[in-house]
């Protein structure tokens, strides 16, 4: 089902939901992962997280497997509130078969508080 006809509340419950701290525990244990941006230019100049790859939302689909080609391997996605970043996660999963993605709940704005 695509990620468009789901209600946002739907989307998040069929997903991984990390808070930013366990997200911030696996970026700092290291390892084989992608953090994905999945907002426009300007709010990533605004905040983001490093070593983070920006992918607007309206070309996640096109060049998923330029930033992240293996669909097996870790993905940690987020956004501003992690809205937009869980509808991310649930295409990518559904679409492009990735299953070991997590969206970071609450997004950078959590993130910095």
């Amino acid at each position: 089902m695509e990620a468009g006809t789901l209600k946002l509340e739907d989307i998040k419950d069929r997903i991984q939901n990390l808070t930013p701290e366990e997200a911030a525990e696996e970026i700092k244990a290291g390892g084989d992962f992608v953090l994905l941006d999945p907002r426009e230019p300007h709010e990533y100049a605004e905040a983001h997280l490093e070593g983070a790859t920006l992918v607007p939302p309206s070309e996640v689909a096109a060049r998923i497997d330029e930033v992240a080609p293996d669909p097996h391997q870790r993905l940690l996605v987020y956004c501003r509130t992690g809205n937009r970043s869980a509808r991310a996660v649930h295409q990518l999963q559904e679409e492009f078969g990735y299953d070991n993605i997590a969206n970071v709940a609450g997004g950078i704005v959590e993130w910095q508080e």
